[in-house]
């Protein structure tokens, strides 16, 4: 079975399908990745800039692409080995039945209350109160106060 990476604004994962493995030339193995132009990625240029890749023995070429769907859809149909992306298109992927998996992160959380770049948030009053998949949560039909 042939694999492509994903690598997602908050996750770095992978697909497994019809995608062609990166071709070896001049002894480095090339890699495509299609990247989203936001902050967050800026790790990929750089570590590329410096020669990370090359000291590994990839030539790594960066394609960009419009969101996380497009970058989800590059990998799985073959365009790209890796793709950086979002969470949301991930669980819509693996929703749709794509075979992808967790890897690991894109970005990460310090794990303490005011100190993160992001949260999930409730309104007040909430019944949730956590992510475990058993949290109760409001019925849809419920009105909203």
């Amino acid at each position: 079975m042939r694999r492509a990476l994903i690598i997602l604004a908050a996750v770095l994962v992978t697909a497994c399908g019809g995608t062609q493995p990166g071709t070896r030339t001049e002894g480095k193995d090339e890699v495509n990745a299609g990247v989203i132009a936001i902050v967050d990625t800026a790790p990929i240029h750089l570590a590329r800039s410096k020669g990370f890749f090359a000291e590994q023995g990839i030539d790594l070429t960066i394609p960009p692409v419009q969101g996380g769907a497009a970058g989800i859809s590059g990998a799985v149909g073959g365009q790209f080995q890796f793709a950086f992306a979002n969470t949301t298109s991930l669980l819509t992927a693996k929703q749709q039945g794509l075979d992808v998996k967790v890897v690991a992160n894109g970005v990460s959380s310090t794990g303490r209350q005011g100190e993160d770049f992001s949260a999930v948030l409730v309104e007040p009053g909430s019944p949730i109160r956590s992510a475990s998949s058993s949290s109760s949560c409001p019925s849809p039909t419920r009105p909203r106060p």
